[in-house]
């Protein structure tokens, strides 16, 4: 559902929001537009519906949506919960791509902005 670029311009994020996991892979080839799996899917909150990587590229952080997939009506597919952030510590000459931490955030969040230096994050959700 929503895919970013690294800041070095060599690997992509990709949110699996039906899998509740993001997937990292690699540009290998530019010529011919070659990606190959990082490591394996991490798994994060449910639903990640966007994220972003930290300045420096060492975290790739998701908003958790929570949508309900299997709901019949619109109404009933928006969450009734609070969703989450997730942050991925992300290594990949180290071999580690791992969750590192996640916090709760209010009902559907779904913007996400990282400041410059990389220490304040906020996300824009859905409050009563």
């Amino acid at each position: 559902s929503y895919a970013e670029w690294h800041p070095s311009g060599r690997y992509l994020a990709l949110c699996l929001y039906a899998r509740n996991q993001v997937l990292f892979v690699q540009l290998t080839d530019q010529k011919q537009r070659l990606l190959e799996v990082v490591g394996q899917a991490v798994t994060v909150g449910s639903d990640p519906y966007s994220g972003h990587w930290s300045p420096d590229g060492r975290f790739f952080i998701t908003t958790d949506w929570g949508r309900n997939f299997a709901a019949k009506t619109l109404q009933d597919r928006l969450p009734a919960r609070k969703g989450t952030v997730s942050v991925i510590r992300f290594m990949p000459k180290k071999a580690s791509i791992r969750l590192v931490s996640q916090a709760q955030t209010g009902r559907s969040p779904e913007g996400l902005a990282i400041s410059r230096d990389g220490k304040l994050l906020a996300t824009c959700n859905m409050q009563e």
